[in-house]
């Protein structure tokens, strides 16, 4: 495929007019090859899951970028784009255009449901004699008479829809081009890597993950290697592009994170700093009187290894003012859950009156074990404008944890951080543990219930599966927390967007049909 060039650019899932400006500066700084199509990612003049899509302004708007596109762009190009939904079918629309030309190539409907397999549909062109067909990617790539095929995923990344495309390629043994293309976008917590995969020759080349806007030099992409399936680096990269894709579309260049000495908020801040530079991160430390010595230590040890900016505003005075204006309410009833609620609404006044004052969008630091089991404060710290690690478990944030001090020259988390026994410390003493079940045990189990879609085995069923002590109380216990889980389902409808890290976020989720 000697005639194909590659143009990589991030778009704007909804933003059509800035879409079509960044198409043409791209294009027409690329290199002149001549005789070249020049391929664009998929739905680089707008996204599929927006909610205006069928909106006559916004078909409107399109046309008017085709036309654009066709008298300003200096080389041909093939784009596609959606043009709207019906009974859960896509239907996309390719042109050839540039050069003063535009050519309707035709249409492929994609099916919305992404799990679920679809009937092969081809849609084929010629361009410069030779013959192309354009797939939606395919589940299994299996032997096609064509011989050069383009196939266009739609997908949103994951990790495991990231191991399979490598996969599929992998295993391919018979002789076929294939030019494989993802989305490159980010919207509502999806991120679209923008992978570009090549097989020529009987051979397999792939671009990085995340790839810089610009040409794509062939030359340089790899063959597979291992190291391409290690999560840590995988998951790490993809929060950091996550995060940064989401400040950009939203115009926003600051954020501020509470940062309590704990793992969680360890790894929020460290990805933030990556991301967006220390200069963009704040941190606020804010102590109560059930805060421990060790904790402020920490937090503070961390900003100064990641050089960022911070304060400590201790809440102890503002929660006994606000306890002494509800003791007419609270009379003399015992501390409970509601006392432990108000300080982390307390921390999250502060974070929204900081974020209102300067303007920095305050991070959540929730993650998914503690999103699950509804272990965490409404309007507290569940709040937030964009969940960073709510798609990883605990277990997860510790491994990536633990990833960010290898690669570091230095320690940045600090070790005490991630070795202490994890606590909310909202009362005397507490633990994560006095509450839930260890975290190892807790992921394995609920790791289980959503990507394994095991939660309508019976409990009994699933721990003898897992081999886990299987005796009347055990059993007990985690059908209690089935309960639970269900009860909260309220909370986790009120989610900041979740930056998608797996195909069972919990966004998606529903407990009661998973």
């Amino acid at each position: 495929m000697n005639n194909i060039q590659f143009i990589n650019l991030t778009s704007h899932p909804y933003n059509i007019v800035d879409n079509t400006n960044n198409i043409i500066k791209i294009v027409n700084q690329a290199p002149m090859i001549d005789d070249s199509l020049y391929l664009l990612p998929p739905f680089c003049l707008r996204n599929y899951n927006t909610a205006n899509i069928n909106d006559k302004h916004q078909n409107d708007l399109l046309n008017e970028s085709l036309n654009r596109l066709s008298q300003e762009l200096n080389k041909y190009v093939l784009i596609s784009y959606p043009t709207k939904i019906k009974d859960c079918l896509l239907d996309v629309y390719y042109y050839i255009l540039g050069n003063g030309s535009k050519k309707f190539i035709g249409n492929l409907n994609f099916e919305l449901n992404h799990y679920q397999k679809q009937p092969l549909q081809k849609l084929n062109f010629i361009y410069n004699n030779k013959s192309y067909t354009i797939l939606p990617y395919l589940d299994e790539i299996h032997e096609l008479c064509d011989e050069n095929i383009i196939l266009q995923d739609i997908k949103p990344f994951s990790y495991q829809h990231y191991l399979n495309v490598l996969d599929d390629f992998e295993k391919i043994n018979f002789p076929i081009n294939i030019i494989y293309q993802s989305i490159n976008s980010f919207q509502s917590g999806n991120l679209y890597p923008g992978l570009v995969a090549v097989r020529s020759n009987n051979e397999n080349y792939y671009s990085e993950l995340y790839p810089a806007e610009g040409v794509l030099d062939i030359d340089k992409f790899s063959k597979f290697k291992d190291t391409d399936k290690n999560f840590d680096s995988i998951i790490y990269k993809s929060l950091i592009v996550g995060l940064n894709r989401f400040m950009k579309i939203n115009k926003f260049n600051d954020v501020v994170i509470g940062i309590s000495g704990g793992i969680d908020s360890a790894v929020v801040a460290t990805l933030a700093t990556e991301a967006l530079g220390a200069d963009h991160v704040i941190g606020l430390i804010m102590p109560s009187m059930f805060t421990t010595s060790l904790s402020i230590t920490d937090a503070e040890q961390l900003s100064n290894n990641l050089k960022i900016d911070y304060y400590i505003l201790p809440i102890t005075s503002i929660y006994n003012t606000t306890l002494d204006v509800l003791k007419p309410v609270f009379k003399k009833t015992k501390f409970s859950t509601a006392e432990e609620n108000l300080q982390a609404r307390i921390r999250m006044l502060l974070l929204m009156a900081y974020s209102n004052k300067f303007g920095h969008i305050v991070l959540n630091c929730s993650n998914k074990s503690e999103l699950s089991v509804g272990y965490g404060t409404l309007y507290g710290d569940l709040a937030g404008s964009i969940s960073v690690i709510g798609d990883l478990y605990k277990t997860q944030v510790y491994q990536i944890a633990n990833y960010i001090n290898e690669i570091n020259t230095k320690e940045i988390i600090p070790k005490s951080i991630i070795t202490k026994a994890p606590s909310a410390e909202l009362h005397a003493d507490q633990k994560d543990e006095d509450t839930l079940p260890p975290y190892d045990l807790l992921d394995l189990i609920l790791y289980n219930w959503i990507e394994e879609n095991r939660w309508s085995e019976s409990t009994e069923k699933l721990m003898h599966k897992l081999d886990l002590d299987i005796s009347n109380i055990e059993i007990k216990k985690w059908e209690n927390l089935k309960k639970i889980i269900s009860a909260n389902e309220f909370k986790r409808n009120q989610l900041a967007p979740i930056i998608r890290l797996s195909h069972k976020p919990l966004n998606e989720v529903s407990f009661s049909f998973i």
